[in-house]
């Protein structure tokens, strides 16, 4: 029996060439163009492998990848998850959790913690300013998005929303952080 494949994308150019690419090597393949439509057919179809763009309608990328993970009946399908965009910063504050991808692969996914009063905003902005090292409030090297936003790493960064707006990562990632971005990169934030 052919393995399975659930391509969720909705960008049907992107669809076509993956669909008929995974055909072609004798998988058995179904395709949906939202977020939805893929959790229902992750529990009809019963995929091996689900390619799972980022950004799509009714739910994300990282809503659909969550809610596969909470349930045990679907801990053993494999995710590929599929960015269109170039170079960029991706964070979920539903998941907690930053994807940096470059050249349209995801480089690195480090757990975040964002506003514990839901104030991190959502949508897309640019990074537009760079603090290296620590500053007085304890963010270490910073990268700030928009208002008094930043993506910094920070001491503390519980599997939960806690800080005050911001995006904190491990200590750890931040300088490699600082160094791959530039002022101009493009942050999406998602709920």
């Amino acid at each position: 029996m052919a393995k399975k494949i659930l391509i969720a994308d909705d960008e049907p150019n992107i669809v076509v060439s993956l669909e008929f690419l995974m055909k072609q090597k004798g998988y058995d393949v179904k395709t949906v163009g939202n977020g939805e439509d893929a959790l229902r057919s992750i529990a009809e179809f019963a995929p091996d492998l689900v390619l799972l763009d980022v950004m799509m309608p009714r739910l994300s990328g990282y809503e659909v990848c969550q809610k596969m993970r909470e349930n045990p009946a679907w801990a053993g399908i494999r995710i590929v998850m599929l960015s269109a965009k170039g170079r960029d910063i991706e964070v979920s504050k539903g998941s907690q959790y930053l994807l940096a991808v470059k050249d349209s692969r995801v480089t690195a996914i480090v757990h975040v913690s964002t506003g514990a009063t839901g104030n991190t905003p959502v949508g897309k902005f640019h990074v537009y300013g760079k603090v290296p090292g620590l500053n007085s409030h304890g963010m270490y090297y910073s990268l700030f998005f928009t208002g008094a936003f930043a993506i910094h790493g920070y001491a503390s960064v519980p599997p939960y929303p806690a800080s005050h707006g911001c995006v904190r990562t491990p200590m750890w990632s931040a300088p490699g952080f600082y160094d791959r971005w530039a002022v101009g990169t493009t942050v999406y934030i998602f709920a």
